[in-house]
């Protein structure tokens, strides 16, 4: 799998967006972007990071993206990461984001 891919799906009350892929490149910011900028401020989302192995800078610059669009720096139960590989956890907690995303 070498091109990172985005699937959402919705329910009536929340945005799931799974991401698979080898790594999250710069160029995938973008995609990942439409996923969520025409959704309104405080959307609950999902993020399912199950087939993701690797992220690096441009991941955490969208994930940021992400939480300035929901406006959700101060409620961390609006963005719920799922399935999270420990390397990606581990780069995520190292920079704090468990702060801003709850981790299931």
């Amino acid at each position: 799998m070498s091109e990172t891919t985005f699937q959402v799906s919705e329910t009536a009350d929340s945005v799931k967006i799974s991401i698979s892929g080898n790594k999250f490149k710069d160029f995938d910011v973008k995609r990942f972007r439409e996923c969520f900028q025409e959704r309104p401020e405080g959307t609950k989302y999902t993020l399912d990071f199950a087939n993701l192995r690797f992220a690096d800078s441009s991941f955490l610059g969208g994930l940021l993206y992400l939480l300035a669009h929901n406006d959700s720096q101060n409620d961390p139960t609006l963005i719920e990461i799922i399935n999270c590989s420990e390397q990606v956890k581990s780069s995520l907690d190292m920079i704090m984001f468990d702060k801003f995303f709850t981790f299931r």
